[in-house]
């Protein structure tokens, strides 16, 4: 819906209107009405089947009321959490934890005993878990979209 004030001075006065331009979408959510829309929008060769009024305010409801709100919370936050842990795990941890590693070989063949230390255990393997939970979930995402498309996914 668009809607705006137009202040008119026809013979000396002042007269004040609204205009409006409503556009139902209800009958976009009956059935898969939205997804054969959309997919009829993706297959056109006509470019400027995106420049009328209807699609633009359509284009822009789905995008503020569906795909923001999911590209955000389902893609967005998992990246960066996926980005903190892989460089949590890459910038140190993983160091940390070989060289625990080496200290306890090290003090094997010396026929000594050492321990390690299990809060970098621990943190390796949370960092390995999670980072590899949502690269999965990442990859099972693409996956899915290259099975559907095809060929047409690249």
């Amino acid at each position: 819906m668009n809607a705006e004030f137009v202040n008119d001075q026809e013979d000396g006065r002042n007269i004040n209107r609204v205009s409006v331009e409503a556009c139902e979408f209800d009958w976009l959510f009956e059935g898969d009405n939205v997804e054969t829309l959309i997919t009829i929008l993706v297959k056109t060769a006509n470019p400027e089947v995106l420049t009328t009024k209807t699609i633009k305010m359509f284009i822009k409801y789905m995008w503020e009321t569906h795909y923001q709100k999911a590209i955000i919370y389902w893609i967005f936050f998992p990246y960066m959490i996926y980005l903190v842990f892989m460089t949590q795990l890459c910038s140190g941890t993983i160091g940390t934890f070989l060289d625990e590693v080496h200290k306890k070989a090290v003090a094997e063949d010396k026929g000594e005993i050492y321990d390690i230390d299990m809060k970098v255990v621990f943190e390796a393997r949370l960092y390995t878990s999670v980072a590899l939970t949502v690269f999965l979930m990442f990859a099972k995402l693409e996956l899915t979209s290259l099975i559907e498309d095809g060929m047409e996914y690249f």
